[in-house]
């Protein structure tokens, strides 16, 4: 009896479980980022889900698959921990083509990216299939092996609805530009959409994945030269210790222009090591998530660099608690489980939205081709059967590249509309221009909200051509919060550009405004050294037509696209860095001026090699002094880089010098300066000294984990240890005595080999120095 009830309760509470167990499994399933949003596209500049609704996704990407890939770091366990704890929406697989991986075994490792995506998909996640080409830089050096890879890929999951393929992860180095990367591009992508043709595609943009900023070209020679293919978008790379307001700036602006997909970042420095700089990253992450930009951050293994999410044996010991994590780790861990993800539905009463993700601001300019998302008979009513301009978008509206820059509006028939989502900031009167073309006369249309004519009859004049733009204006009152309004076509055969609102109590044309982003006020440099001199520039009733850019009142040169920036070679002694801003009404503005120092280089030379200039035609072997030291320009296919910008590749200060030369040692000068116990002793300059004969010993030389400094008359608050480029990398707070000597040692092992200064601030002066790190 007592068997008999005991096996009854036993089997009572089996079958529960069983069916608990079913039920939360039936809930996640319903749960997950991939169920709720289905297959994956691009409308406008936004990645949308199902019900054409943008989302942002955000995940994790994995290290090189050949060092921390599946049974490594890659296990059941640690993808449960990313799916289920962390709830990542989506896991970036980073296949390297060189380095030990495809090339060496397609095979193989073909068969671990299709592992990896089943165990992401049983989890529900999306999977961003990366083909991760890095040395050599030019795509087009693995087109055959990228056709032979994404074929496989594309066949085993053609079927799947959470692939995304990035054909490119970092296009770089010397000749890399937008062309050459869209001459891969043009020939990939139909490879893959032969075969999934609805998949999303993604595609690295010049300079390391950031069009431009860190290499040749700018953002301006993808706008230039789009892609033409449906469902595409365009990959952003930053490191927040390393890239800031330059590289905040040109995330910003091309992801009002075209879809971005930021695929891989981190808040250490370039090299993914180095200390974190989450203020910055925060700013990255805060952009981000207002415009729906979906990213991966770097990266989900336990590799020494401090970029790593694990600690370093983690993977090894198969214990993945968050009391394992790195600081990296947790900080993004944090980012990536609050806020909450809130992916749109399909049960909403429309499916219109702004084509931008927000409403265009009034006073403001709509761009005719940014209206809203939502499709024929919701947002837009147009009378052709495609696209016949064949630009920017892939609805049937007609859209063509425009002289004016960017694109309008074509092919227009008379009953045709248009509708954009606007916020209006204040009720009152307002100002309408309208920018509009045509070959004849008699042409007009009217603006509607709610149904209600706002603007009566605007008429369009013979402009003399399609590309001959002419402004036509009329008064209008609105009243504020956020409303659709409709651009009603009533006749034939006009083009439409863009439509400003101006507060009617605002001159007709305001004057842009322009500040000095970079240099920052009072930065110090080396004589010879190159500055790049940065500036924010905007028109609020127009656009920047460009931007000169002034030393001490006299012009050094001039910029005419984003980012607005030149590059100047710093003299000796204190100047003044200004610019002027012009908008396309040719209103102009000059900044306030920042101020600099620099310095003479005192450094000397005695290398009996060639100093290292710009372009100098260096092939493999060359061999340069700069900076009191020697150098050897690396084997092909590095090369290349050695003839690249100064400013990333100028031996021993360049951003990314170590990619293309290799330190051989200081020059004799920089070894025979007075030394004590293999001590350099540097007096300081003569401004600083003020009739004392001050003194700091420095050791050894060049430095290799630790900077030693002796400081001899010098009563200290604190040792910063600062960029080429002006930021603060470490800094030691030490109180000492005027009188006493003083021993100080400084850690600079998270710095990678190549020129700092030191700066020593007592409680009246500073005192500047250079050192080498080996």
């Amino acid at each position: 009896m007592k068997n008999t009830l005991f096996q009854n309760i036993k089997y009572f509470f089996t079958i529960l479980f069983i069916l608990q167990s079913t039920a939360i499994t039936q809930l996640w399933a319903q749960q997950t980022p991939v169920s709720q949003n289905g297959q994956l596209k691009v409308c406008g500049t936004q990645l949308c889900n199902q019900y054409n609704k943008p989302i942002q996704l955000r995940g994790m990407s994995t290290h090189g698959i050949q060092w921390y890939g599946w049974g490594k770091c890659l296990t059941e366990n640690s993808l449960d921990v990313l799916a289920y704890d962390w709830e990542a929406d989506i896991l970036r697989v980073s296949l390297y083509v060189q380095e030990g991986g495809y090339e060496t075994d397609p095979v193989g490792f073909t068969n671990q990216v299709n592992r990896l995506i089943n165990e992401a998909s049983e989890r529900g996640m999306y999977v961003l299939v990366d083909w991760h080409q890095l040395n050599p830089g030019d795509p087009n050096y693995n087109l055959a092996n990228a056709k032979q890879f994404f074929t496989a890929i594309a066949n085993q999951h053609k079927d799947k609805v959470n692939i995304i393929y990035d054909v490119c992860n970092e296009p770089n180095g010397s000749g890399v530009n937008w062309n050459r990367i869209k001459t891969y591009a043009d020939q990939i992508i139909p490879v893959i959409k032969s075969i999934d043709n609805d998949a999303v595609i993604l595609v690295g943009t010049q300079g390391w994945a950031s069009f431009g900023v860190s290499g040749e070209g700018s953002l301006q020679d993808v706008l230039n030269n789009p892609l033409q293919f449906d469902n595409i978008m365009y990959t952003f790379h930053f490191y927040a210790k390393s890239h800031r307001d330059a590289y905040l700036r040109v995330l910003d602006q091309a992801s009002d222009q075209l879809p971005v997909f930021v695929t891989e970042f981190g808040s250490q420095e370039y090299t993914g090591d180095g200390p974190n700089d989450f203020a910055m990253t925060q700013r990255f992450i805060d952009l981000m998530r207002q415009k729906k930009i979906s990213w991966t951050s770097w990266n989900y293994s336990d590799d020494f660099r401090s970029g790593a999410a694990w600690q370093t044996g983690t993977c090894a010991s198969g214990f993945w608690d968050t009391s394992r994590l790195k600081e990296a780790g947790l900080w993004i861990r944090d980012k990536i489980k609050f806020p909450a993800d809130d992916f749109p539905g399909g049960d909403t009463s429309s499916d219109q939205t702004p084509y931008k993700g927000t409403p265009i601001s009034i006073p403001g300019i709509v761009e005719a081709e940014n209206y809203d998302n939502g499709g024929q008979n919701i947002a837009y009513n147009d009378l052709s059967d495609a696209n016949e301009g064949g630009s920017y978008r892939n609805d049937k509206v007609d859209i063509e590249p425009c002289t004016q820059g960017g694109f309008n509006v074509g092919w227009i028939q008379a009953g045709e509309w248009l509708e954009y989502t606007i916020d209006i900031q204040n009720s009152g009167s307002y100002i309408l221009e309208a920018s509009v073309a045509a070959t004849s006369s008699g042409k007009n249309f009217h603006l509607e909200i709610d149904g209600t004519d706002i603007s009566g009859s605007i008429q369009v004049p013979n402009t003399g051509g399609w590309q001959n733009w002419q402004t036509v204006s009329t008064r209008l009152d609105l009243s504020s919060g956020i409303k659709v309004v409709r651009i009603v076509m009533d006749t034939n055969d006009f083009n439409i550009d863009k439509i400003i609102f101006k507060d009617s109590d605002v001159p007709d044309n305001q004057s842009p405004s322009v500040t000095i982003a970079s240099p920052s006020n009072n930065a110090s440099f080396i004589a010879g050294e190159t500055v790049t001199i940065t500036a924010n520039a905007s028109d609020v009733d127009g656009v920047i037509s460009k931007v000169e850019f002034f030393v001490d009142g006299n012009k050094i040169s001039e910029d005419n696209a984003l980012p607005f920036q030149v590059n100047w070679t710093a003299v000796s002694g204190t100047h003044i860095i200004s610019a002027k801003a012009f908008d396309d009404d040719n209103a102009s503005t000059f900044s306030s001026g920042i101020t600099i120092s620099v310095e003479e280089n005192t450094d000397g030379d005695s290398c009996s090699e060639a100093q290292y200039v710009e372009s100098g035609n260096y092939a493999a072997g060359s061999i340069v002094q700069n900076l009191g030291s020697r150098y050897e320009c690396k084997p092909y296919p590095y090369s290349g880089w050695c003839n690249g910008a100064s400013w990333a590749y100028a031996p021993g200060e360049g951003s990314y010098w170590q990619d293309a030369w290799i330190l051989l040692g200081s020059c004799s000068s920089f070894s025979s300066t007075n030394h004590t116990d293999n001590s350099l002793q540097i007096r300081i300059s003569e401004e600083y000294q003020r009739g004392k004969d001050n003194k700091i010993f420095v050791s050894p030389v060049p430095a290799d984990n630790f900077l030693n400094l002796r400081l001899s008359e010098v009563s200290v608050r604190s040792i910063q240890i600062i960029s080429l480029s002006g930021n603060i990398l470490l800094e030691k707070v030490i109180t000492n005595s005027k009188n006493t000597p003083t021993d100080t040692r400084i850690d600079i092992r998270s710095l990678p080999s190549g020129i700092y200064f030191y700066r020593i601030n007592s409680d009246h002066k500073t005192y500047n120095g250079r050192f080498m790190k080996k």
